[in-house]
């Protein structure tokens, strides 16, 4: 079978299409989830948040490094 024929194929049967859902939060695309992500930001909140993580000492930020990786 040739390209063409597998890919009509797989949009017969909703193979490769993107399904949103609750596991994707609601996003059908990454790119819906950065546009939506742009849209809702609060770039005063995110400088505050930023200069609070530089005042952190290096075991704190290691502390914060753990939580976020368990």
């Amino acid at each position: 079978k040739d390209e063409g024929e597998l890919a009509a194929e797989r949009e017969a049967v909703g193979v490769g299409l993107v399904v949103e859902d609750d596991f994707a939060g609601g996003f059908g695309s990454l790119d819906s989830m950065l546009q939506w992500a742009i849209g809702n930001s609060d770039p005063g909140r995110l400088k505050e948040e930023a200069a609070d993580v530089q005042k952190l000492s290096e075991d704190e930020l290691l502390k914060r490094r753990h939580e976020i990786k368990v």
